[in-house]
């Protein structure tokens, strides 16, 4: 049975409590033993009142968890750890740098293969061309 009042009075004096104590009202709302919907005052039964704990608590948990991975910049995902992603790291730049040295190799090796059949070719005009962005 939901107990509804339309004042705060009307509330008061069913608690049998002072009817001019409005901020008891307040304090009564503030700990979920009250709400007030379309300007009526509704009386919280027992069992509403733990899930409603229940679910103020889950919030506060759930924020808290939040809170920990905004701050945590070391969460990976799918459980992988410091170590197994220092690794991958490690790997990709060596990976990267023997990259870059085949690279110069070949732009040497097609140098040496121009300057074979041009002697009067430049090094540093070739690598300039090279690396220049015209066609």
């Amino acid at each position: 049975m939901v107990m509804e009042f339309e004042t705060q009075r009307a509330l008061l004096r069913y608690l049998g409590k002072c009817q001019d104590d409005r901020k008891l009202v307040q304090r009564m709302i503030s700990r979920w033993e009250v709400y007030k919907k379309d300007g009526m005052y509704y009386l919280v039964e027992k069992f509403k009142k733990e899930s409603a704990w229940d679910l103020y608590d889950e919030i506060r948990e759930l924020k808290e968890r939040i809170n920990l991975l905004e701050n945590n910049v070391y969460t990976f995902q799918d459980g992988v750890d410091l170590e197994e992603a220092k690794a991958q790291w490690e790997y990709y730049e060596k990976a990267y740098n023997d990259e870059i040295i085949d690279k110069q190799n070949r732009i040497r090796k097609c140098f040496q293969w121009i300057k074979w059949k041009y002697p009067k070719a430049n090094w540093e005009e070739f690598r300039d061309w090279v690396m220049s962005d015209e066609e």
